[in-house]
């Protein structure tokens, strides 16, 4: 009985890693975006976030100065993202294991205002500007690192990266 039970137990930890929430983005030209490619190299505690901004995408990362704008091609337009802020994917420091989540802050989602998070002065830490919650990107949990302490994790999604040219971040 007490072993059913440990089994239980961790099946349930298991299917709560991922977000609850539905998402699907998926992107062929990582290797035309220095960012994402600094991101998906998989030197530990380098990000790239994703927004999507009508025709383009904009990606930012914590490595490498400045912004890339990615206009979207025909086929792009054809394939809708999903998500709720936009995306930020990269290896974590202590996990090393591509990892996607979210650009919404959890805390701020909950109360059903949307605001992405931002890179903050720490390399592997995001904020967010209204709530001022930080959360650490050191492992795949997104914990809250500061601010509010009812505050939950990240919402993270699946990623796979074929190491060629095809980013594919997913949760059913």
């Amino acid at each position: 009985m007490v072993l059913s039970l440990a089994f239980l137990l961790a099946g349930c930890d298991a299917q709560e890693e991922y977000s609850d929430f539905r998402a699907n983005f998926v992107f062929q030209q990582s290797l035309s975006v220095p960012q994402l490619q600094a991101a998906l190299g998989g030197s530990p505690g380098t990000f790239c976030t994703i927004r999507n901004s009508g025709n383009n995408y904009i990606f930012e990362c914590n490595d490498v100065a400045g912004t890339f704008t990615y206009t979207k091609t025909a086929v792009d337009q054809r394939l809708t993202p999903i998500f709720i802020a936009g995306i930020i994917v990269g290896t974590p420091v202590l996990d090393q294991q591509l990892t996607a989540y979210d650009l919404a802050c959890p805390n701020c989602n909950r109360n059903y205002i949307t605001r992405q998070l931002q890179f903050s002065d720490e390399r592997t830490t995001l904020f967010c500007p209204r709530c001022k919650c930080k959360y650490s990107l050191q492992t795949q949990q997104g914990l809250l690192v500061e601010g509010n302490t009812s505050a939950v994790t990240l919402i993270r999604y699946k990623a796979t990266y074929d190491g060629m040219n095809n980013l594919y971040v997913h949760n059913p």
